[in-house]
C-alpha cells in the first residue's frame, strides 16, 4: 500500500514520529504502508534524484529563472522526477518479498494526488489497480501558474508539450481497468474543484467508471469532514480493493461490528493531535 506527496499537516520528517491514517490502518488492517516523499529545494543549477538511507525518495527540482524558457530540446527536471517517483513505487511492489503484488493500491492529497494518478495510469494492473485521489492536481495549464511554473518552467512555445505530458487527460482511458476514487471540497483554493471535474469529464468520455466524492463548504485541508473522509477512504479500500480488515481475536474479518457502531470517533485521537 503506497502513499504518495504531502498532506496537510503532514510533513515527513524520518528523525520525528506522528499518528496519521497510515497509523490507523497498519494497527486495523493486514497492510504495509509504505511512503514515497517528494520535496522541492532551493533554486539551483543542478538537480538529482536518490534513495537516502532512511527508505524516502528524495527529489529536486529544477527551477528556471523567470526570465527565459528551458532550452528547447530539454525537458525541466520535473518530467525526470514523475519517472523516478514512479520506478520508487515499482522498486518497492517487485522488490519487498512481504508486499502481496495482488493487493496494492496508491493514494496522494493536492501534487501527492497528482503523482498517485500518474503512477496508477502508468504502472501495469499487475502492479497496482487501486488508487485514491484527494483534490489531486490534474491539469496544470489550468493550476496555480506560479506553482505549475516552479515544477515545469514558464508557460510558452518551448515547454507547451510538457504540460501537455504532464496533464491527466491523455492518460484517461488508462483507468478503464482500474479501481479509482476521487474526492474534493467545493471551497478548495489550493486546487480547485475545477481539476477534478476537468478529468472527471475526460475519465467518463474515455468509458472510465470511477468513485467520487464532493464535499459542500470544504476546502484544501478537509479539517470538517476528515472523519467522513477517513472513513469513505477505508470503505473502498474494503469493498472495491479487496483489503481486509484484521479481527481483534486474530486473522481477519470483513468488517468490525464495533467500528460500523462508533464511526464518528475512529479517527479522533490522531486527528485532534495534529490542530
Amino acid at each position: 500500500f503506497i502513499f504518495r506527496g504531502p498532506l496537510p499537516d503532514h510533513e515527513l520528517d524520518p528523525d520525528s514520529w506522528q499518528t496519521h491514517w497510515g497509523t490507523s490502518l497498519v494497527s486495523d488492517w493486514d497492510i504495509i504502508y509504505g511512503i514515497v516523499n517528494f520535496e522541492k529545494e532551493t533554486p539551483s543549477s543542478t538537480s538529482s534524484s536518490n534513495f537516502s538511507s532512511n527508505g524516502y525518495a528524495h527529489s529536486k527540482t529544477r527551477f528556471w529563472p523567470k526570465t527565459k524558457e528551458p532550452p528547447q530540446d530539454v525537458y525541466p527536471i520535473g518530467r525526470l522526477n514523475i519517472q523516478d517517483l514512479i520506478e520508487a513505487a515499482r522498486q518497492i511492489i517487485e522488490t519487498d518479498p512481504l508486499v502481496n503484488k495482488s493487493l496494492v493500491a496508491i493514494w496522494g492529497w493536492g501534487k501527492g494526488g497528482f503523482i498517485a494518478l500518474q503512477t496508477l495510469a502508468r504502472l501495469p494492473l499487475s502492479l497496482v489497480g487501486c488508487g485514491i485521489a484527494v483534490a489531486p492536481v490534474t491539469s496544470w495549464v489550468d493550476f496555480n501558474a506560479f506553482e505549475a511554473e516552479s515544477y515545469w518552467g514558464t508557460l510558452g512555445s518551448n515547454t507547451r508539450t510538457i504540460y501537455k505530458d504532464m496533464s491527466l487527460e491523455p492518460l484517461a482511458a488508462q483507468f478503464r481497468t482500474k479501481e479509482l476514487y476521487l474526492l474534493h471540497g467545493t471551497m478548495d483554493a489550493t486546487v480547485p474543484l475545477e481539476q477534478t471535474m476537468l478529468f472527471s469529464k475526460q475519465l467518463i468520455a474515455n468509458h472510465a467508471f470511477f468513485h467520487q466524492q464532493i464535499y459542500a463548504g470544504e476546502d484544501h485541508d478537509m479539517r470538517g469532514v476528515r472523519n467522513h473522509l477517513f472513513r469513505s477512504m477505508e470503505t473502498f479500500l474494503e469493498d472495491y480493493c479487496n483489503f481486509k480488515r484484521r479481527s481483534p481475536f486474530g486473522g481477519s474479518s470483513h468488517r468490525k461490528k464495533s467500528w460500523n457502531a462508533n464511526p464518528a470517533t475512529k479517527f479522533e485521537g490522531f486527528e485532534n493531535s495534529r490542530r
